[in-house]
């Protein structure tokens, strides 16, 4: 950063007038600080973009994590899916032996009561 009242002092000896140096030494500095503010907003820039990047970055791995997990949590559904399903099919033809049995007994229940009602 520039010293004003230095550069001030400097112009003020080398034959310029009060008001001639305070102002060229005002528009140095002025000039000076608008470049140092110009950097650190580009750094500023800088920074924040890397820790953007860096937070994409996170988060982008815990998604990763996340879908990882989840595919192996569906994959243990799917399979107790599959279990469950499997076991009700079972039971569903065992059930449906028991109703065709069922059926069986009455039809021939019937077809000894026709054929005795005929003789």
């Amino acid at each position: 950063m520039v010293d004003s009242l230095k550069l001030y002092e400097a112009l003020k000896s080398s034959d310029l007038s009060e008001v001639q140096a305070r102002s060229i030494a005002q528009a140095i500095g002025s000039a000076f600080e608008d470049q140092i503010a110009k950097q650190d907003k580009g750094l500023a820039g800088k920074v924040g973009s890397d820790k953007f990047d860096s937070e994409m970055h996170r988060i982008d791995d815990t998604i990763k994590q996340e879908s990882a997990t989840l595919r192996v949590e569906m994959g243990k559904l799917g399979e107790s899916l599959r279990a469950e399903i499997n076991n009700a099919k079972h039971a569903m033809v065992r059930w449906m032996f028991v109703f065709w049995i069922g059926q069986a007994g009455i039809t021939v229940g019937i077809v000894f009561a026709v054929v005795k009602a005929l003789k």
